[in-house]
């Protein structure tokens, strides 16, 4: 409890500083998902903090209470730069003026994710109409891929979203829920035998992209920093987002 506490006073203390020079600051939207303010946070700060290490600018985060108010938020002009999974970019610049940055995703680029389920099922087939558990906050990249799979193997299923990999072992290892989705390294922690029905390279990546095109020197800066940290093998220390790609040239 406590430990909640200090991050949440550390997150209410970065996103509310107002000291620095608004020619600096860049206003940072990462799109909400079902985790949380406070989850995101803690999972996007250590990047920001590199980022703003690097580029010498200064980043703040923030974020909104669902999709609907991020994208009315930015149709406000409240983000200078925003973090969304490559679907929600392809929505959102049908209406906003977004130019690609960079790529991103965790550092585990070569994580696989396994759909186990309970050894008294063998068959896929076994899952209709079941109820399917998922981390909360999945990537949507990684749940298309699942309800790809899913439907090419007719089979329809109710799906719920749970805070941690380990309540998703620990509901199929019980059997509250039939079958779920975690990644391997997760699956094989654990000591009793799941079956694994289907296994597939995680597609978790996000793009930063920006709303307002920062002047000259900021958008150097910015770029340069996003090119180091690509080449950066310390970071992975520091936080559990990593640069995959940046832009060449300007858009």
């Amino acid at each position: 409890m406590l430990l909640s506490l200090i991050r949440f006073f550390l997150f209410l203390l970065f996103v509310s500083s107002t000291t620095v020079s608004a020619q600096t600051l860049m206003k940072v939207g990462i799109a909400p998902n079902d985790t949380g303010s406070v989850a995101l946070a803690e999972r996007w700060l250590p990047f920001l903090s590199q980022l703003e290490k690097t580029s010498g600018l200064t980043f703040r985060f923030t974020t909104a209470p669902d999709l609907l108010a991020f994208h009315q938020r930015m149709g406000n002009d409240e983000y200078d730069l925003v973090v969304t999974d490559s679907y929600l970019y392809t929505i959102f610049k049908q209406k906003q003026p977004l130019h690609f940055m960079a790529e991103l995703g965790p550092q585990e680029e070569d994580s696989d994710l396994v759909l186990i389920c309970h050894p008294d099922i063998s068959s896929i087939d076994q899952l209709q109409g079941a109820l399917l558990a998922v981390k909360r906050g999945e990537a949507n990249s990684n749940l298309q891929l699942l309800e790809k799979f899913l439907n090419d193997s007719g089979v329809i299923v109710r799906r719920e979203g749970l805070s941690s990999n380990e309540k998703v072992l620990n509901s199929v290892e019980e059997k509250v829920h039939l079958a779920g989705l975690v990644p391997l390294e997760v699956a094989k922690q654990q000591g009793q035998s799941l079956n694994i029905l289907w296994q597939t390279q995680s597609q978790e990546r996000y793009l930063l992209s920006a709303h307002h095109l920062p002047d000259g020197d900021a958008e150097t800066r910015l770029i340069s920093a996003l090119e180091q940290l690509m080449l950066d093998t310390q970071i992975g220390s520091l936080s559990e987002i990593s640069v995959l790609s940046v832009r060449k040239g300007k858009n």
